[in-house]
């Protein structure tokens, strides 16, 4: 299994990755790892670990809300199947499990109840969790871009019932983007694998059972609010372990040389696939990143198309204004320099890669004149694209 994690195309982006959902699945595997060892030895060790690992994937993305629904319930029903310690000693174990994730969140809690006024599990645009859900399905049946788009969006019986084949076409689609994720061939190794320990340790039946909950409910979990493929991945790392088994078998019959070619055959469109995503990987986001993250001490506020550049600015990206967040206002006729006062903006990216793509309305940042508020700072170029950094005039803060 570690083997095939380490040669599989999608562990391989994550390091490409300057996204949170590598860490954020890495954490949540080790959380319900650690679930089963607590049931498996009935140690206080192993519930702390849990829940500071949950804590952490709770950190990381805030779906682990989710997740964590069902690890307390995993933690709460495991104790009827009596692992070691009796089912007594499992509570126990349960109980400072959730006591430590609790612990651990409440100043986060906190601090968001000091920001919006309001207890919430996550700040959102100041509705919490409930609120994101709700823009979710609103971008899907209205086509609202922003919160405050969908802000009229109410869940009556015609929106619910187009939130319910919305979700069964997501489901088709999750089950389609795994089938793309993972090789068949390595599905079929899978299947093999459970069936052997389903048949050869009887007493390990009810761990099996848990994986496999875990590892479905990203499955039926992530169509509700918008189904990719890097939020699936952390179902196959559930799965690995299954995998694992079932090749350890096949090279039991055939030569471990040529179970290995398989393997690699079956990753090879994956491979190809991972190539064609770093050829466009946006380079000049991380060069301009890295290049505020030199120049700059304080934190600012950056105003650009693609959040990437923010994550490499590190310390020196203080608040991330996406130009799609500006769209409805600057159609409406606002200028420019007047959204960058408002934000209190004081740097804008403008790069040639996704402004086109994706905010076409901001195309006057790519041409001359720029707005009278900003003034050109470096201009970098990656390949066939380029992107500039703007301040804004001293005059204008």
């Amino acid at each position: 299994a570690g083997v095939l994690y380490a040669l599989a195309p999608f562990a391989i982006q994550y390091s490409i990755w300057a996204m949170t959902h590598g860490v954020f699945n890495l954490l949540l595997v080790v959380s319900a790892v650690f679930l089963l060892k607590m049931r498996q030895e009935g140690r206080g060790k192993w519930a702390v670990l849990a829940g500071v690992s949950a804590w952490a994937a709770y950190m990381t993305r805030a779906e682990m809300l989710a997740f964590f629904g069902l690890l307390a319930a995993a933690v709460l029903v495991l104790p009827l199947w009596k692992g070691r310690g009796g089912m007594r000693g499992q509570y126990r174990l349960a109980a400072l499990f959730l006591m430590t994730f609790l612990a651990l969140s409440m100043p986060f809690w906190i601090w968001i109840k000091q920001k919006t006024g309001s207890w919430q599990a996550t700040p959102g645009n100041g509705d919490g969790a409930a609120g994101v859900m709700l823009f979710h399905w609103a971008r899907h049946l209205t086509g609202a871009k922003t919160p405050q788009e969908a802000a009229g969006f109410t869940l009556d019986f015609p929106a619910i019932r187009a939130i319910g084949y919305w979700y069964l076409e997501g489901l088709g689609t999750s089950f389609r983007l795994l089938w793309r994720i993972f090789p068949p061939l390595l599905w079929i190794l899978t299947g093999a694998g459970l069936f052997l320990l389903w048949e050869k340790d009887r007493g390990r039946r009810q761990e099996v059972v848990i994986l496999l909950i875990f590892a479905l409910f990203p499955v039926f979990f992530y169509p509700l609010v918008d189904v990719q493929a890097r939020r699936l991945y952390v179902t196959v790392l559930f799965c690995l372990a299954f995998t694992g088994m079932g090749l350890q078998a096949l090279c039991r019959r055939w030569p471990a040389v040529l179970c290995a070619a398989i393997v690699g055959l079956s990753f090879l469109r994956g491979y190809g696939s991972l190539w064609l995503s770093c050829a466009e990987e946006p380079l000049e986001q991380k060069r301009m990143g890295e290049y505020i993250q030199s120049h700059y001490t304080e934190p600012m506020t950056i105003v650009g198309s693609d959040i990437r550049c923010g994550y490499y600015a590190g310390k020196a990206c203080g608040t991330f204004i996406p130009l799609l967040a500006w769209k409805s206002r600057l159609l409406q006729g606002i200028p420019f320099d007047q959204l960058l006062k408002e934000g209190n903006a004081q740097l804008v990216v403008a790069d040639s890669r996704y402004i086109p793509r994706y905010n076409p309305d901001f195309l006057f940042l790519l041409r001359s004149p720029i707005p009278s508020a900003l003034q050109s700072q470096v201009t970098l170029r990656e390949g066939d694209n380029t992107i500039t950094l703007y301040r804004r005039k001293l005059s204008e803060n």
